[in-house]
């Protein structure tokens, strides 16, 4: 009886989160934000854009502020207009003079895609998209590594896709990939390393660093609070390695960190991904090294996803895994 009850927890659980990515528009405070070479603080949120005379929103845009020594500046990443969808941004930045960019998700007039925009000369230049075709294209993410910039996004809802990014032109270096990671375990420690097909693993237990994407959600990493986490977690220990970020580190809110996170770090070949599976009833943890992708863990979704849920987990996991 406890089991079947277990079971029923874990399926309302999925179908919430199977709720939030087929949700349109996605939650309406979805901010990233990223501190520049010059110290300046660069934040890029979705909004809905008003209706005369209603209450509610007739469509959503991208909006920005700049906040440096001198003040603050603010507007639209792109003319909103009524009807428009832009949701999902992602900031980052680019290898070669560490221009500010953004990625989110904006219609096309038929379905979502990745689009793509350069902050450059106190203004958001060069806007064009980056993925094509038919299909519904959300939730973009950013990884930067040693060997490359990739682009990771959600195709119709269950397809999670990838491809090398050249982040200073905004284009694909490559045709889009799925992501179909071997089904096993890779279950790695500081003097041994074992492959298993060992499944429902719990989340080890993380501790936040400021030296990876920080998200704001169920603990502060500033502070170094444990985040989620569940006790008596099994699973390869942490090591005290800790990797050192630099100014392109960005912070994220939103609901969908809950469920689907990259983590990255230029130090590392290695890219942590953190999605739900096919049936939402269990929690994946990927290594992704320039295309090469391995299953790392496996464990039941838990009962409530806190906020930053994916992005703690995919932090941490990089933590032991950065090579």
């Amino acid at each position: 009886m406890a089991q079947r009850h277990g079971w029923r927890r874990v399926a309302r659980a999925g179908a919430a989160i199977c709720a939030l990515l087929l949700a349109a528009p996605p939650p309406a405070r979805a901010a990233t934000s990223i501190r520049t070479v010059d110290g300046s603080m660069l934040e890029v949120w979705e909004g809905g854009i008003p209706t005369p005379g209603a209450q509610t929103s007739a469509g959503s845009g991208l909006f920005y502020t700049l906040t440096d020594l001198v003040g603050t500046t603010s507007g639209s990443v792109v003319p909103a207009a009524s009807g428009t969808s832009d949701n999902s941004p992602m900031l980052a930045l680019e290898a070669a003079n560490n221009t500010p960019v953004v990625v989110w998700s904006r219609s096309d007039g038929v379905s979502q895609k990745i689009a793509y925009a350069r902050f450059q000369s106190a203004a958001w230049q060069d806007v064009h998209f980056v993925t094509f075709g038919t299909r519904n294209d959300t939730e973009p993410r950013i990884g930067r590594a040693n060997n490359g910039a990739f682009l990771f996004w959600i195709s119709d809802t269950f397809s999670y896709m990838y491809a090398p990014i050249n982040l200073t032109a905004g284009v694909l270096n490559a045709a889009p990939r799925e992501i179909l990671p071997r089904v096993r375990v890779d279950t790695t420690s500081s003097s041994t390393r074992t492959t298993t097909t060992t499944t429902g693993l719990q989340p080890i237990s993380r501790e936040g660093g400021t030296d990876v994407p920080t998200v704001l959600g169920n603990c502060d990493p500033l502070l170094s609070r444990q985040c989620g986490g569940q006790s008596g977690a099994t699973g390869p220990p942490l090591q005290p390695r800790r990797l050192e970020g630099g100014t392109d580190v960005p912070v994220v809110v939103g609901a969908t960190t809950s469920v689907w996170w990259v983590a990255s770090n230029t130090l590392c070949a290695t890219q942590i991904l953190v999605r739900p599976s096919r049936d939402f009833l269990r929690m994946e943890v990927i290594s992704f090294n320039n295309g090469r992708v391995v299953m790392l863990n496996q464990y039941e979704m838990p009962s409530a996803l806190p906020d930053g849920y994916a992005a703690d987990t995919a932090n941490s996991y990089l933590q032991l895994y950065c090579q």
